[in-house]
């Protein structure tokens, strides 16, 4: 009979707390892809769109073009299969009706995870039909609006599921245009989000709470 967990396995720990809300040597590098992605939001102009997929995606072991569907080279398929998927994705739009930045993750959950599956079951599935890109698409929305979107990956999925109940007990928000894993990843975060509040007093970001997760895995 499998136990169904109302409590987390495991508890966050101070080393995972303390290196989540320091500095590290990775700062740098993700805040000129902030910088990036601030300075060129939109997806129109066809070298900032091949700008944010490469770099987001090559500095996050993501790249789209990994099992792509098209002979293009790598080349090509930047400029015109990538580009003419993000220009005619509606993403802006999509962006767009996001509240204000700093709006709470809560209430923003059911845009998020409607925008995620718009992007993974649109523009990427169209790039790469063989592979779903859901961890691509958590991290280029994540840097885009890096207060809404939490970054998930298979570390991150690895590391969240010691750090919280079972989902049964976990307020999943009522979403229907939603890509599963990244719905329950996304719950599962704004839990553990709550429970470091009431445990440590302090309400973290979506890139602190992917600190977190980085620290317990590696350890």
């Amino acid at each position: 009979m499998l136990l169904r967990m109302k409590n987390a396995k495991e508890t966050i720990r101070q080393e995972d707390f303390d290196y989540a809300i320091n500095d590290t040597s990775w700062d740098l590098g993700n805040n000129v892809l902030y910088d990036l992605c601030r300075a060129h939001p939109d997806h129109i102009q066809a070298n900032e769109i091949i700008a944010k997929m490469w770099l987001v995606g090559r500095s996050y072991a993501a790249a789209i073009e990994r099992g792509k569907n098209t002979e293009n080279s790598s080349d090509n398929f930047y400029e015109v299969d990538v580009v003419n998927a993000m220009q005619n994705s509606g993403l802006d739009g999509l962006l767009a009706s996001l509240p204000p930045p700093d709006a709470e993750p809560m209430i923003c959950a059911p845009l998020a995870i409607k925008i995620h599956n718009a992007l993974l079951k649109g523009a990427f599935k169209t790039l790469s039909s063989d592979r779903v890109k859901r961890s691509l698409a958590s991290k280029y929305l994540h840097f885009h609006r890096r207060d809404v979107f939490f970054v998930y990956d298979t570390r991150a999925q690895s590391a969240i599921t010691r750090l919280t109940p079972d989902s049964r007990f976990i307020n999943l928000p009522d979403q229907e245009d939603r890509e599963d894993i990244y719905w329950e990843f996304y719950a599962r975060c704004l839990w553990l989000r709550a429970e470091i509040k009431r445990t440590h007093g302090r309400l973290m970001t979506p890139r602190q709470i992917d600190k977190v997760l980085l620290s317990f895995y590696s350890s």
